[in-house]
């Protein structure tokens, strides 16, 4: 068993590989919602679910999926400014970086899609749009409007942005895509998926049902919350299997209990004394 809990405990950093999370059952039917919109001749979509359930790394596999198969984009870290945006869409656009130390003319940009009608069919997958301004989104709007440009707003929920709701944007939303926090189920599936992954799968037979309902309830089905739970629990599993002064394990499959998730979801804030 040495070392496995420290190999168990790396297996929950949040890493470049999403294969976690996209075997998940809700996140498969996401990734195929998502793919299935971006076929069809729609202009805008919403991608729509808490933070930490997984939207980004869907985001990620569907631009890998189909980054050779379409003219396909993923702009991870929201725009604070209506030029960077610009900016940003005009290098897209363009196939260019936007000239230096000026603004980009939003008319402008307006006209050069227009001039591409018919010639390229763009998408844009915009991650953390609750960051966005409403200039934006209202740029965001009319750029669809020109039917060149696909955009897949990403977002935690539409309350965020009222301008959303609004009749002139509502009616040009096309489809919305709804990603809910996991299962005790899905995350039963993932955590296995975590461990297998890394190859300690003899801890698997560890985590007993009781401690997988106490998981997903301080979690409350959140994948990164759940990712520090386990850090945090596998963390305390390997200093108290290393600690010779430490009498209360007989074996060291007692060592992940109730105990541990409790006493990490304490030190994380997700459950109070």
């Amino acid at each position: 068993m040495k070392n496995s809990f420290k190999e168990a405990k790396y297996a929950f950093v949040d890493t470049e590989n999403n294969k976690g999370y996209i075997d998940i059952e809700s996140s498969l039917l996401a990734l195929y919602q998502l793919e299935k919109i971006i076929d069809e001749p729609m202009q805008l979509a919403l991608f729509i679910g808490n933070s930490g359930v997984g939207k980004s790394m869907i985001l990620k596999s569907i631009h890998k999926k189909l980054r050779h198969q379409k003219e396909i984009h993923y702009i991870e870290t929201p725009f604070l400014c209506e030029n960077d945006f610009l900016s940003t869409l005009f290098s897209i656009l363009a196939d260019e970086s936007a000239p230096q130390d000026n603004d980009v003319n939003f008319n402008g940009i307006i006209k050069y899609c227009n001039s591409l009608k018919s010639k390229r069919e763009i998408i844009i997958l915009l991650d953390e749009a609750q960051m966005y301004s409403d200039t934006i989104f209202e740029q965001i709007r009319l750029i669809s409007d020109t039917k060149i440009v696909k955009f897949v707003i990403v977002l935690h929920n539409i309350g965020e942005k009222s301008i959303l709701t609004e009749p002139h944007f509502k009616t040009r939303i096309w489809s919305k895509i709804e990603l809910a926090n996991a299962s005790k189920q899905e995350m039963v599936a993932y955590i296995h998926s975590k461990l297998l992954n890394a190859n300690v799968s003899n801890i698997v037979s560890y985590i007993g049902d009781g401690e997988f309902k106490l998981i997903h309830k301080y979690t409350s089905g959140n994948y990164r919350e759940c990712n520090k739970l386990m850090f945090s629990a596998f963390e305390l599993c390997e200093l108290s299997e290393f600690n010779t002064n430490n009498n209360m394990f007989e074996d060291s499959s007692n060592v992940f209990s109730r105990k541990m998730i409790e006493l990490s979801a304490l030190k994380l804030g997700l459950a109070h004394a």
